[in-house]
């Protein structure tokens, strides 16, 4: 069993405490994920809007966790849909999910021909900080391509390395969840930027002497004589000098 366990705090009632860690600085001294409870506020937001029924809110933890400690308890809720909804979770959580420690793990299962080991589930307090984590351990994958690479390859390669390591231990997270944080990546974003190719404007000429280029040398510095410049002319359509 996999020894993952919660990272950082949790929502209270309706406020949202954020738990970014401590910002990290790369080799070259540029902070990856600055510190910002506006950014992680943001992250938590994006998910209450995109309905991510993986990653769970503390109140589903606590439901599913009172089910798998006491399979056999009654069904609670004051009116027909709340109890429906209740029988539900118990039968979602004991068929779907084990406890390990106070942890709540997705069952080991056969998906898309991948055999997944039991995976810790993410809640919505620390997946931001999950997704941080392994793209980090990745060393910033996008960052080590080759520099003919544009940059949004170099992004979705990035994203692409990120969730696959991601889903062979967290369950829950998404390829929009990690894509929406790789996106803000200060060193990923910074390097993408550097590395995209400049895009070259061939001259194209019709004739002889359609067009020319010029170049001027100097050579005040060390003069033949009274010579001190080179006036180089080279005609683009006969590459004459």
């Amino acid at each position: 069993m996999s020894q993952i366990r919660p990272i950082g705090s949790s929502p209270i009632g309706r406020v949202y405490i954020p738990s970014s860690p401590p910002p990290q600085a790369s080799d070259n001294g540029v902070i990856a994920f600055p510190t910002s409870l506006a950014l992680e506020l943001e992250f938590h937001l994006m998910l209450e809007s995109t309905h991510n029924r993986g990653i769970f809110t503390q109140a589903k933890k606590a439901t599913y966790r009172r089910w798998l400690e006491n399979p056999d308890a009654e069904v609670e809720g004051n009116t027909t849909h709340e109890r429906n909804k209740d029988r539900n979770d118990r039968h979602a959580a004991i068929t779907g999910f084990q406890l390990d420690q106070g942890c709540i793990y997705r069952k080991a299962e056969l998906h898309k021909n991948t055999l997944f080991r039991p995976r810790y589930v993410a809640l919505d307090s620390n997946a931001f900080e999950i997704i941080q984590k392994e793209h980090r351990a990745l060393k910033h994958y996008g960052m080590l391509l080759s520099i003919c690479l544009c940059s949004i390859v170099l992004t979705s390669l990035g994203v692409d390395k990120t969730y696959e390591r991601l889903t062979e231990n967290y369950y829950g997270i998404t390829r929009s969840n990690v894509a929406w944080v790789v996106a803000r990546c200060n060193i990923c974003t910074t390097t993408a930027a550097a590395k995209t190719k400049v895009l070259v404007r061939p001259i194209l000429s019709g004739r002889c002497l359609d067009r020319v280029q010029f170049d001027l040398m100097d050579f005040t510095s060390i003069p033949d004589h009274e010579y001190n410049w080179i006036l180089q002319i080279k005609d683009t359509f006969l590459k004459y000098v």
